[in-house]
């Protein structure tokens, strides 16, 4: 009865996120109650207290460049009620026409501007031992929830790794927490 009990408690202990913790913890199942039930932004629906998930699958998604720090507006793009978003995140790298070399592309995802600071990232790398000419060499996929230093505040993203055109980094809003 008591390991029944336990495995019970671990469950939803696991599920409401207590778990996890940190500023991008990964997917963090469903969140406690007592939170929000109201209305999502236009083209989300709440699947349970706090959280809004997007009703389609984007057609494309937010593209990074290269060794360039770029601003993701949630305030704009998604809520300015969130206070957390989760999204998918890709890192893809790709042959350069050369023997021997390592390819790699890692995408990062900060909470402070000018991508300072504390980050989560997904990498993805491989060798290149044959000269190929624009073959997907290897992928990353992942989900990733980023707190968000306020209600609505703007996260920033980087991409770096390989020679421009060489590496590929891209992501899209999943849902949010509100």
């Amino acid at each position: 009865m008591k390991k029944a009990i336990f495995s019970v408690l671990f469950f939803v202990w696991t599920l409401t996120g207590c778990a996890s913790s940190g500023f991008a913890s990964g997917m963090s199942g469903i969140s406690g109650g007592g939170g929000k039930t109201g209305a999502c932004a236009t083209g989300y629906t709440r699947k349970f207290d706090n959280y809004c998930s997007i009703d389609v699958r984007p057609a494309s998604y937010v593209a990074l460049s290269d060794s360039a720090c770029g601003t993701y507006d949630v305030s704009t793009n998604v809520s300015p009620n969130a206070i957390a978003i989760e999204i998918e995140a890709q890192a893809y790298a790709f042959s350069g026409n050369a023997s021997n070399v390592i390819r790699s592309a890692t995408v990062r995802i900060y909470q402070e501007a000018g991508c300072n600071g504390r980050h989560t990232r997904v990498s993805s790398g491989a060798f290149e031992s044959t000269a190929l000419l624009s073959k997907q060499l290897s992928q990353t996929i992942a989900p990733m929830k980023i707190d968000l230093l306020s209600r609505g505040a703007s996260f920033y993203h980087l991409l770096t790794g390989g020679s421009a055109g060489l590496d590929v980094g891209r992501f899209y809003i999943l849902g949010y927490y509100d």
